[in-house]
Order: structure tokens, then sequence, then C-alpha cells
């Protein structure tokens, strides 16, 4: 299996590809698919897939536009399968739809097309799945399934299981974003009612268009830093990627032994997206406990919101883990320096992937398929 950190700068798109003896690509997952500058997304989709290239699954940790505006271009390059993501909550769908308006200055952009489409819930033979928010504290129960039997309502923690490739898949969703204070907020500056955004029941992509477009950016950055401050990352669903059994004999007899702990081991990984690490650590780490994860055996680490000092945890860079950050080169605030303190003093290596190609990162994981 190949994974790949692509250079897209101040957004996110992360590939793993799994060949054959033959080198055929036989499987491909996907987490993001976005950047702030739209041709760095579009430039790394044509390069990474031919045209009609299958992916299998595509993980979308949440609305933002520098995770999802490449979403509809893949989707025209390449034959997607399932697309994973949060549930779709009335707040957060409203919340991305006006962060990705605020932040590009129109409405009708990549990412809010994407966001359009599903709430039409019309993707032809592309099956979308929604993974539910899991509170502190919850009951869960575990749940282990196959990729081919996948519903369209997935539990935090559930494990998706590739059985030919001896791999697993483990979507979490800790949704932080439970109040309906923007639509409220909305609603009493458009001067309608609440159900004014609605059409038989569902939010209405079209009526919302013209009630924000008609308040204009400046009223809407208003009400979002009313709603929100300065947290825009309410919501962002994490992923583990890790193999069922060790990949290598000589390592699996080390790991077996009382208080060894692998150092940089490249083969599992945890995506995070712009999670929010301050705050929902804690809830993370609980349900690794539940399900059996062990954190300390996941040596890839995206560093969530490129880097951000605002979403970090320290506790996230023990272990000896490989941490990427992806951001523009010349961003002064991504990674903060802070970030990259904390993880070299847990020795952990701090990796930035930028839009320039030669920052690109590459992990070849072997296995016997």
């Amino acid at each position: 299996m190949i994974r790949t950190f692509h250079p897209v700068g101040h957004g996110a798109f992360y590939t793993e590809r799994f060949n054959d003896n033959g080198g055929k690509c036989v499987f491909t997952a996907v987490y993001d698919c976005g950047s702030k500058q739209t041709k760095h997304i579009k430039g790394a989709i044509e390069e990474a897939f031919a045209y009609k290239d299958a992916v299998d699954l595509l993980f979308i940790s949440h609305l933002h536009s520098d995770h999802i505006n490449g979403v509809k271009k893949m989707m025209e390059q390449c034959n997607v399968k399932r697309i994973v993501l949060p549930a779709l909550k009335d707040e957060e769908v409203i919340e991305a739809l006006l962060y990705n308006y605020i932040e590009t200055t129109e409405f009708d952009n990549d990412a809010n097309k994407f966001i359009a489409d599903l709430l039409i819930g019309d993707f032809g033979a592309t099956t979308i799945v929604q993974v539910e928010s899991y509170g502190m504290g919850s009951n869960v129960s575990i749940r282990v399934v196959d990729l081919d039997s996948i519903d369209g309502k997935l539990a935090s923690g559930t494990e998706i299981v590739i059985k030919r490739l001896n791999w697993r898949y483990y979507p979490i969703n800790l949704s932080l974003n439970n109040s309906e204070s923007i639509i409220k907020a909305l609603s009493k500056v458009a001067n309608i009612p609440t159900s004014g955004i609605y059409s038989n029941g569902r939010l209405d992509y079209k009526i919302l268009k013209k009630i924000v477009e008609d308040i204009g950016i400046s009223e809407c950055a208003k009400i979002y830093k009313e709603v929100f401050g300065y947290n825009h990352n309410r919501y962002s669903m994490s992923l583990v990627s890790m193999a069922t059994v060790c990949l290598s004999s000589k390592c699996k007899r080390w790991c077996r032994k009382p208080g060894n702990t692998p150092t940089r081991c490249t083969t599992n990984c945890l995506y995070t997206g712009d999670f929010e690490a301050t705050k929902e650590f804690d809830a993370l780490t609980e349900i690794f406990e539940k399900f059996d994860i062990d954190y300390a055996k996941i040596g890839v680490l995206q560093v969530p919101h490129h880097g951000s000092k605002h979403n970090m945890n320290i506790d996230m860079y023990k272990s000896g883990k490989i941490c990427v950050i992806s951001a523009n080169s010349e961003d002064k605030k991504h990674p903060d320096m802070l970030v990259i303190q904390h993880v070299q003093q847990n020795n952990s290596i701090p990796v930035v992937v930028s839009e320039k190609g030669s920052s690109i990162q590459r992990f070849l994981i072997p296995l016997c398929l």
C-alpha cells in the first residue's frame, strides 16, 4: 500500500492505494479533497488518478471548502463508489455554507455546490454514508461491517473491514455543534421564521442562497462571528487507518513484549482534518479504549487544522509519531511554532507538506494480498 500526503498547501488530500503483486491498484481510499487554492487540488487529483480510476472509499472530515472543494472534480475524474462523511445536521450544513461563502466571496463555489448535491441526495451509483456523532460517555455497541455491506448510517467507531486486504478503517465523528443558534440568527437578520429556510421539511439550497446573498457577505460574516466567534472548527470526522494484523513478523514479536511501544512505525495512521483536539482528544481516546485501538501503535498522525495552536493537544504527539502538517509554504500562522516545539519535545517528527511538489510525502506499507 502507498499512503500519500499530496502537496495542496492549506488543504487536505490524502490517498491510500493498495496494489497487487503486479503493481495493479486493487483498492483506493481517500481522506478529504480540497485546498484554499483550487488549482492545487485540481492538479493533484489529475496527477494522482487516471480518468475513471476507482475510488472505493472517500472519507470527508467536514464541509469547509479547503477540505471539499475538489470533490466535484474527483467525481468527474474518478468512479467514486462511496462517500463517508459526518451526519448532515442542519446547523452544520448552514455553518459550512456560510463559512464557504465568506471565505470565497461566492455562494455557488465548488464546495457549496457539492453540499447542494448532498441536500438533494442524488449521486447516482455513489453511496452516501453518514457517520453519527459520538458524545463523551456515550454507550456504544461495537459494530464491525464488511465494506460491501455498508449502509447509509454508521455509528462513530464502526470498524469497516476490507477483508481481502487485512485492513480496517474507523471513522469517528465528535461533533461539537449541537446548537441551532446559527439558524435562529440567520432567520432573525433575514426577518423570516426559521421554517422559511426549509422546503417540504428539508433545507433548501436555493432558498438559503437567496437569503444570504440578499443579506450580503459582510452581514453574513457578522452573524457567523456572533454565533461561532473565532472557533470555526466545530466538527471534524477523524479516521483511523490500520492493519488488521502486524505486517512484519519481527515487529510482531517485538510488540508482544510487555512495555514495548513501536516508534514511528508508518503502518497505522490517524487522519484528523480540523479536529478540535484541545477539547475533544479525551473523547477520542475514550473511543480508542472501547474499540481496543492502541494509540501508541499509530505511527503517522495528520496534525489537526494545518498545525494551528488552537487545535492542539500535547498528548497527541506522544509515542514517537511522524506528524504530517498540510500548510502553505508562506503561511506564518500554520504551522504554529508552538505545535512544532511540542511535537519535537515528544520524540515525534514534524513534516510539513506544502503546495510545492517536492514536499509530497509517500509511505510504502508492505502487504501480502
